[in-house]
């Protein structure tokens, strides 16, 4: 055990090695964090981001979107909808869990990676007590465990209990992947390529199958250590952060049978130095033989910091057990409760430890503990009844093909609104059922509530009995961000075309930032945000008409070669999204009303955009044909509007050089080498 805390861990394990996948497992679920800290763990590069969480937000957005690395989350819908204050700001696929009385309790990570010291790929696995939220991953004490999968280096009971639980997942997906190769199934196809081999250590492992089978976690404890520990006479010691509801349960009594003569229970406790624990069970527990209550030995307190002013609580799951020769641990997401052992979907290993002896000391004098405190969250997988009656309504939206998509629990049928904050119905009597289905209606109110954010309101009835549910409020899941509008500050076209004239990507961000951080100070919300010095570039860039016709072979050389690798996310993004140097925004910008860009110039960005449109590897991606006819409209407005003025103004000499110069522009030539 180690005073590490979860993120370093991360950085550690993923030196000289490039995330291609990840999947994370987790009861509570904060976006927020996740994606300003978490996700920049997994891309590559030593990139350094903003301290200012807005600017920090952007740019990780950005560099997830130029990295392709696709994530799944997948998270406890009940305790979401319970505490869950905030909506993914990026794209990632993100699926809710809801089992009833039964928690999903697991904190897993899959992270599929390709391990540049070994020259292959390896899944990284770790399971703990450490949930996606900051405390989780920063301030509570936790216990996390790392495991390495190679192929031809694994053993065969853990790579089978490995693809159980992501065949297991998969199955959990209610609303179909809208990126063609999801997280999931990259780590489900490395699982299957994989090979075992009699040669790799066992590893034992409590998966999220693992509760179906004999006995669940009780079971599991009782073959691992009868498998794998050597020797008798084991002390047992039990951190957990929550214990049996029932106050005079026995649960403790059946580690006894796996040769365990006593044990110690740590006994949690507030910053106030009350305990965290029923009076009544503390009485009960005093009151049984060979059992009692334990604080942190000192070697613990100081290793885990708790010497300093910083509280930090104990969320650490962990049941270990000692002798003279040997330490054994369980390290995972499974409390000390009944549920936790027996129904909830948790995970976790059993491993050996490097030293034997204690983690914890005796209380000797437990009538010395006289205040106790209410454990003010709420035990995993017990649920109120109105939790119980609220149905799971799955909701996603791709804004690049403008689709949304509903499904519910299997054989129900509910009928469905949407509302706006105002109370409005942005998507009004739409039957959803437990096939996926489309709503065929206007997405245009509903397009500008999800500019606010994921979160959604949604009222209805069951369809067939005309019961009315609960209104709640669904996380709905939003794909295609290359087209969504995200309300950043626009671009000149001077800086969009530098952009395409191959700046390097530290270039482009720095061009890219300035503008948001600009109207930041202008709003008097920049905090410690000051401008760049160099934000503007030369005026005269672009006075030259050559310059726009070298952005654009950059341009389409980096189109040409995303299409190679085939990446459609930056296909998306350059050809028909909403980003801020985006095709279609640079477009915009020369085109409209209010634009300070010569006809001259707006006139030969749309030659170069139809240029691009018109060309047949790409006619078949999303909007590019509409994209394509919309330019030739404006081509055509522009040289019969009269803002292009030529020496020789008459209608025939106008119609004549512009099909002179258009026939000039789209002429192929070939050069040829001189004669000598």
């Amino acid at each position: 055990m180690d005073g590490a805390v979860v993120s370093e861990e991360l950085s550690s394990h993923l030196a000289n090695s490039t995330v291609k996948a990840a999947v994370f497992t987790t009861y509570t679920f904060d976006p927020e964090f996740f994606e300003l800290e978490v996700i920049p763990l997994l891309l590559s590069g030593n990139r350094a981001f903003s301290s200012d969480s807005r600017v920090k937000q952007f740019q990780v957005r950005e560099a997830l979107r130029e990295s392709q690395i696709p994530l799944d989350v997948f998270y406890d819908l009940p305790m979401y909808r319970r505490e869950g204050s905030c909506s993914p700001a990026m794209e990632y696929a993100f699926h809710g869990i809801h089992r009833g009385n039964n928690a999903f309790h697991s904190k897993l990570a899959l992270i599929l990676v390709e391990d540049h010291d070994e020259e292959g790929e390896c899944l990284m696995v770790a399971a703990g007590s450490n949930n996606l939220t900051r405390a989780g991953w920063w301030s509570n004490i936790e216990c996390v465990h790392w495991e390495f999968v190679y192929s031809g280096a694994c053993s065969l009971r853990f790579l089978n209990q490995l693809k159980r639980d992501v065949a297991w997942l998969q199955e959990q997906r209610r609303i179909a992947p809208q990126r063609s190769d999801p997280a999931l199934d990259k780590i489900a196809r490395f699982l299957e390529e994989c090979k075992s081999t009699r040669d790799a250590a066992d590893v034992s492992y409590y998966g999220l199958t693992s509760v179906d089978g004999a006995g669940a976690f009780q079971g599991f404890l009782i073959r691992e250590a009868g498998n794998r520990m050597s020797y008798s006479n084991y002390n047992l010691e039990i951190i957990s952060p929550f214990f049996a509801s029932d106050v005079n349960n026995t649960e403790h009594e059946y580690f006894f049978k796996l040769g365990v003569v006593s044990i110690q229970m740590l006994l949690p406790e507030d910053s106030e130095g009350n305990a965290l624990c029923d009076e009544a069970y503390f009485e009960h527990i005093n009151n049984e033989p060979d059992i009692q209550w334990a604080r942190w030995s000192d070697d613990s307190d100081t290793l885990l910091g708790r010497r300093s002013q910083v509280f930090r609580p104990l969320h650490a799951k962990i049941y270990h057990f000692y002798n003279a020769k040997q330490s054994w641990a369980f390290v995972g997401s499974v409390n000390f409760t009944h549920k936790a052992m027996r129904e909830n979907i948790e995970a976790g290993f059993f491993v050996k430890l490097n030293g034997a002896g204690p983690l914890l000391k005796p209380i000797r004098r437990p009538s010395s503990v006289e205040k106790f405190a209410p454990i003010e969250e709420a035990f995993p997988g017990l649920l109120a009844e109105e939790e119980t009656q609220t149905p799971q309504i799955d909701l996603a939206y791709d804004w690049t093909e403008q689709v949304l998509t509903g499904v519910t629990d299997p054989h129900l049928s509910y009928t469905i609104t949407i509302f706006t904050p105002e109370g409005r119905a942005a998507v009004a009597d739409w039957a959803i059922t437990g096939t996926e289905r489309v709503w065929e209606g206007d997405v245009t109110a509903l397009e500008g509530l999800l500019r606010n954010g994921s979160l959604v309101k949604v009222g209805g009835y069951n369809t067939r009995s005309g019961e009315a549910f609960p209104p709640q409020t669904v996380m709905l899941m939003q794909t295609g961000w290359t087209h969504k509008p995200l309300g950043l500050p626009e671009l000149s076209a001077a800086e969009i075309l530098a952009i395409y004239a191959r700046l390097t990507p530290e270039q482009r961000e720095q061009i890219i930032i300035a503008p948001i951080i600009r109207q930041l100070v202008l709003a008097g919300e920049a905090g410690d945000l000051t401008l760049p010095l160099d934000e503007h570039l030369p005026e005269q860039f672009f006075s030259e008409y050559a310059e726009i016709f070298n952005a654009f072979r950059h341009l389409r050389k980096r189109l040409s070669q995303a299409l190679e690798d085939d990446n459609q996310v930056t296909l998306n993004y350059y050809l028909s999204g909403k980003g801020m140097d985006s095709l279609p925004t640079l477009i915009e910008h020369v085109t409209s009303e209010e634009s300070s860009e010569a006809a001259v110039t707006a006139y030969l960005v749309l030659l170069c955009a139809q240029e691009v449109y018109k060309d047949k590897t790409f006619r078949g991606m999303p909007r590019v044909n509409t994209l394509e006819k919309s330019v030739r409209k404006q081509i055509v407005y522009l040289k019969s509007s009269g803002a292009i003025r030529l020496e020789n103004d008459s209608p025939a000499r106008r119609k004549a050089f512009f099909k002179w110069f258009e026939s000039q522009f789209y002429h192929t030539y070939r050069t040829k080498e001189a004669l000598e």
